[in-house]
């Protein structure tokens, strides 16, 4: 969940969520059935663990413990040792107020340093209490295998691979062979951008296309998108229900989790409605028929390495800013502190 609460965040997303309305979110996932919840340390800087803590914090104690508060490592360029990951990982418990995570991810696998160093950490932190299992995300098929490798010296379930999953990206020989490696491991796969960015939903104008950020991760087109978002259209008017629903549905069908980000209860209902579509055999095989191949897995190895440099700057961004609504709250708590006592 996308829930910072910082001036970055308001930037980005328009306007923050109030401690009331995360906790209105929180309550009618749960009582819908959701029991998992994503978030990362690298969302506002921490402070949407924080909000997911807070929302989290109005349920029943059996409401609670039914939950699994994931969230992620981010291996910036600053962290080179598997100290960096323990610690990150007990500041994200601390955040999250649990003290062992039931799922913790690492958010990449692209960094100077190799993968196997991370996933040693998540072993020690496993043999400590501080972790239950180990989440992998945008992960390939070749770092499933070497990941699974190292877990297995410790006896650690590797749990989770979350990855980009949707209609524009099934074609992709290396998400396929992914998929198949994670099924033999069984890891489940959990699809975030389900319905890319809204490339997949309703309303979409070529205007609209331009400017959201999956048109330049995928490389697609307004014009390229028609025979699939015609074929979605079609379905979705069999069943009376959105192009959106259908795309989420179609991921489910596919084995996945479908990931769903939301920022109101009026959203959460509408991604709720997708349960309630019924795909058929065929109806999935004409989606599959249509769907694309433009995974961010085909790229070459600098460009997806340059998620390394940009989450770098975008944490050094978020963690100044911290800082600065820290220092500016002094009146309110002790200087310097790491009270919680900020409005949210």
């Amino acid at each position: 969940m996308l829930w910072g609460n910082t001036w970055l965040d308001k930037k980005v997303n328009g306007r923050l969520l109030s401690a009331e309305e995360v906790g209105a979110i929180v309550s009618r996932a749960v009582e819908a059935g959701i029991t998992f919840f994503d978030t990362a340390e690298g969302y506002g800087g921490g402070s949407s663990e924080e909000m997911l803590a807070v929302g989290v914090a109005g349920l029943s104690a059996e409401a609670s413990r039914s939950l699994i508060l994931a969230s992620k490592f981010l291996p910036t360029l600053w962290r080179w040792t598997e100290r960096s990951f323990i610690r990150a990982l007990e500041e994200s418990n601390k955040r999250l107020g649990i003290s062992c995570s039931p799922l913790f991810f690492i958010h990449s696998p692209m960094h100077p340093r190799a993968l196997e160093v991370w996933v040693h950490a998540a072993g020690q932190a496993y043999r400590s209490r501080k972790l239950e299992a180990l989440g992998l995300s945008n992960f390939n098929a070749e770092q499933v295998r070497r990941a699974v490798r190292v877990a297995a010296e410790y006896g650690l379930r590797i749990k989770a691979n979350q990855i980009l999953l949707n209609l524009l990206v099934f074609q992709s020989r290396a998400l396929q062979e992914t998929l198949e490696v994670c099924k033999s491991h069984q890891i489940t796969v959990v699809a975030y951008s389900p319905i890319a960015q809204g490339l997949l939903a309703d309303g979409l104008t070529e205007e609209k296309s331009k400017k959201i950020r999956m048109t330049l991760m995928t490389g697609v087109s307004f014009e390229t998108l028609q025979p699939l978002r015609r074929t979605l259209q079609s379905i979705a008017e069999k069943y009376q229900c959105s192009m959106a629903q259908v795309s989420l549905r179609w991921v489910m069908c596919k084995g996945a989790v479908a990931l769903v980000g939301t920022r109101s209860v009026t959203q959460l209902e509408d991604s709720l409605k997708s349960v309630q579509v019924h795909l058929t055999e065929d109806d999935v095989e004409a989606l599959d028929e249509v769907s694309m191949g433009r995974h961010t897995f085909e790229k070459p190895i600098w460009r997806r390495s340059l998620f390394v440099i940009f989450i770098s700057i975008l944490v050094s961004a978020y963690r100044l800013n911290r800082f600065l609504e820290d220092l500016f709250r002094w009146p309110q708590r002790v200087l310097f502190g790491r009270g919680h006592g900020k409005t949210l």
